[in-house]
């Protein structure tokens, strides 16, 4: 977990949008599970098209 989603939580935010998760099994859903256990709403496969173009450099292990 990153400093991005301590300071989502921090803020009691309601809702998390994600455009996809990871394909690395060592960390898949382990911020998702972190976020909705504070109670926060995690939706995800928003644009997947677009989130997978952008991601794509990002996604390799």
């Amino acid at each position: 977990m990153n400093h991005r989603h301590y300071m989502r939580i921090a803020l009691d935010l309601a809702r998390h949008a994600k455009g996809q998760t990871s394909p690395n099994p060592s960390v898949n859903k382990t911020g998702i599970g972190l976020l909705r256990v504070a109670g926060i709403d995690v939706v995800t496969g928003i644009l997947p098209e677009e989130a997978e173009q952008l991601n794509r450099v990002f996604f390799y292990f």
